[in-house]
This record gives structure tokens, C-alpha cells and sequence, in this order.
């Protein structure tokens, strides 16, 4: 982030996150994070799948305070019909850690807070 003139700020262990923020995020995770692990999956066999926020409003979420933490938010809904379908097809789907808001503003989400919205919404047991 800093070597894209974005200073890190944290408040509460949270990232304070700007709109350029989200936008060098967006930048990494869906330009270079996500499409490195697809081709580590797919070179050892995997049938993946990436997929991010706006895929089929997969992911949406809210701002935690916007005053105090910008545009970092959580996931209240889980577009799971996407997943099964993906599941039955026998995909993997490897999904980068952002929420959209139901008015299309990307959201930064706490990676361990997707995964648990994830298992939540999906009822996942194991």
C-alpha cells in the first residue's frame, strides 16, 4: 500500500480503508492474488473457479462505521445458490475477501470474517 502512496492505518487492529484503499485493494486481490491461486490450483488438478463481490452479488455487506474505519464493512448476505451451483459442477470456487453494499460500493473485509460468513451462510459442519 505504501508503494502506491497509500499510507496503512489500523484503529482497533482494523485497516482504515479509503476509496483508493479499496481500489489498490480490488487491484491486488483480483488482479495478482486471485489469479495466482487459480493457477496453483489448476496445475495440481483442481477445477477452480474465481469469483469476487459482484459475481452475481455474491458476497454484500455494510460499512462496520464509516467515520471511524472508512470502507471496511462485513458480509450480511451470502449468494450460496452461486456456490451450490459451482459445487455441483464439480468447481471450486476461490473467492477474494470483499463485499459489495447493495448501492455497489466495494467494502475491504477481514479475510477470517468472510471465511466464517462463508461457513455461516452455507451452513458448512465441517
Amino acid at each position: 500500500m505504501s508503494q502506491l502512496n497509500e499510507p496503512v492505518q489500523k484503529i482497533n487492529g482494523i485497516r482504515f480503508t479509503t476509496q483508493n484503499g479499496i481500489n489498490i485493494t480490488k487491484m491486488a486481490l483480483l488482479g495478482q492474488v486471485q489469479p495466482a491461486l487459480l493457477e496453483a490450483c489448476r496445475v495440481n488438478g483442481l477445477s477452480v473457479i474465481g469469483l469476487n463481490a459482484a459475481s452475481d452479488q455474491l458476497l454484500t455487506g455494510h460499512t462496520i462505521d464509516q467515520d471511524i474505519f472508512g470502507y471496511v464493512g462485513n458480509i450480511h448476505q451470502v449468494n450460496t445458490k452461486l456456490i451450490h451451483n459451482l459445487w455441483e459442477k464439480n468447481f471450486i470456487p476461490i473467492i477474494a475477501p470483499m463485499a459489495i453494499t447493495n448501492s455497489g460500493q466495494w467494502l475491504n473485509v477481514n479475510a477470517d470474517h468472510a471465511a466464517t460468513a462463508l461457513a455461516k451462510y452455507l451452513k458448512a459442519d465441517e
